[in-house]
């Protein structure tokens, strides 16, 4: 296997103009103070890739769906608070 690199990725949706959003619903979100919780899916999914984890592989690790977790890192999908702290464990990023 080859070295892994970080890598940003920037996301954009098109909408025609009859078109109207996907309705989201979101759980409220657990993060310490001053922490956004766009910084905070960030830090997971680099922690992530620098251990070199797959998505499916976490997702198994803590018993969510891999498309779950995926929507979560591109900001499409929320967890809950216990599933946030089960993830911060896998990726030994709790507090």
């Amino acid at each position: 296997m080859g070295d892994f690199h970080n890598v940003y990725q920037t996301w954009h949706m098109t909408i025609a103009k009859n078109e109207s959003l996907p309705r989201v619903t979101t759980k409220t979100p657990s993060h310490p103070p001053g922490c956004s919780l766009t910084q905070k899916r960030s830090s997971m999914q680099t922690q992530r890739i620098k251990s070199k984890m797959s998505i499916s592989a976490l997702a198994q690790r803590v018993g969510i769906d891999p498309e779950t977790l995926a929507a979560f890192e591109r900001g499409t999908d929320m967890l809950s608070a216990e599933t946030i702290q089960s993830l911060e464990h896998e990726l030994e990023m709790a507090n």
